[in-house]
């Protein structure tokens, strides 16, 4: 197995800003890393105030701001993204998601990167059935929303550059939960947050369907595995604990001592509801909650196995009862 053999001192990150990205630039810092981070406006993030940060003003539609802030630095971590569930124009998930990421890409051939860590998402594998998915499986039914496809284009892109000699390496974090920032990507943790305020009642459908939870440490960690041992052009899944929502609230309440009564909400209704929010949104160009693809992506299994990755990177996962523990201290603290 390929591994990288060379101490790192200068990093390059996009997304610093993200949910997953501010984790990982803070772990990068407190393990010596001198970090270059491409952001559009200064972080104010006391996390950030370290002689080693350097903020680069930019966005990875911009090729000269990335060029300028990648200069020097030796490894990448690319996260930025759109992950929202809509926005006014579709074409946007595909302008920063794909175009954005070939951006990125080009930068890392021009400054001799020698490796890139790109961070994907585990809804481009697509529905399971009577087995969790592996990097391996080929995806049988039709993307649901325009993010899982500008994902899916943008690692068909990568493979294109790990053939002109790029060490890219790819990463696929599945829904992650935990302490962090509020964006998002850390959607899960508002749906804990709200639960436990006793203002999230609503299980989908039946409440059997089954989707994969990754704790946040577990994700991060993730990524410097990823960096260190991963194989150029491979995909490797970040994940943690397949579990139905029946039982994911189930461990909640009992984690929680909250015990809320919880609704099944049918999934006809959830998608009038979804056409309701898409219907506003045109109107006013109000983001909705929720949209029907995404209401069609929960509808069906979504388990995945790790277990590439536990066995080629030595990544670990924190069994569901730990994490939500560790989430629900962060929530009363905060």
């Amino acid at each position: 197995m390929k591994q990288l053999k060379f101490k790192i001192m200068k990093v390059f990150i996009t997304g610093a800003t993200g949910y997953i990205g501010h984790h990982l630039t803070v772990k990068l810092l407190e393990n010596g890393y001198e970090v270059h981070a491409l952001c559009r406006n200064k972080p104010a993030f006391q996390s950030f105030q370290h002689r080693a940060f350097h903020f680069f003003p930019g966005n990875i539609e911009d090729p000269g701001s990335i060029l300028t802030a990648m200069n020097g630095c030796e490894v990448v971590f690319h996260l930025a993204a759109i992950a929202k569930v809509w926005t006014p124009s579709p074409k946007r998930f595909y302008e920063v998601n794909v175009c954005g990421t070939c951006n990125v890409l080009e930068a890392a051939l021009i400054n001799n990167i020698r490796k890139v860590v790109f961070t994907s998402s585990g809804a481009v594998f697509g529905p399971s059935s009577d087995r969790p998915l592996h990097e391996q499986d080929v995806r049988k039914n039709a993307f649901f929303t325009d993010y899982e496809t500008s994902k899916f284009i943008a690692e068909e892109r990568i493979q294109h550059y790990v053939r002109k000699g790029l060490d890219i390496v790819i990463v696929h974090p599945t829904k992650v939960y935990g302490p962090g920032l509020w964006t998002e990507s850390n959607a899960v943790s508002r749906m804990i947050k709200l639960f436990v305020e006793g203002k999230w009642r609503v299980i989908p459908g039946n409440g059997n369907m089954v989707g994969n939870f990754s704790f946040i440490d577990d994700v991060v960690e993730g990524h410097l595995l990823a960096l260190k041992k991963g194989i150029a052009g491979e995909k490797y899944i970040l994940g943690g604990v397949n579990v139905s929502f029946n039982d994911f609230f189930c461990l909640l309440k009992k984690s929680s001592g909250k015990e809320y009564a919880t609704i099944h909400i049918p999934y006809s209704l959830m998608m009038l509801y979804g056409w309701k929010e898409e219907w506003i949104a045109k109107l006013r160009g109000k983001e909705p909650k929720i949209t029907r693809p995404w209401i069609k992506k929960y509808s069906h299994h979504l388990a995945l196995s790790s277990e590439k990755s536990v066995c080629e990177l030595g990544y670990s996962i924190t069994p569901l009862e730990s994490g939500l523990k560790k989430t629900l201290e962060w929530l009363s603290c905060g």
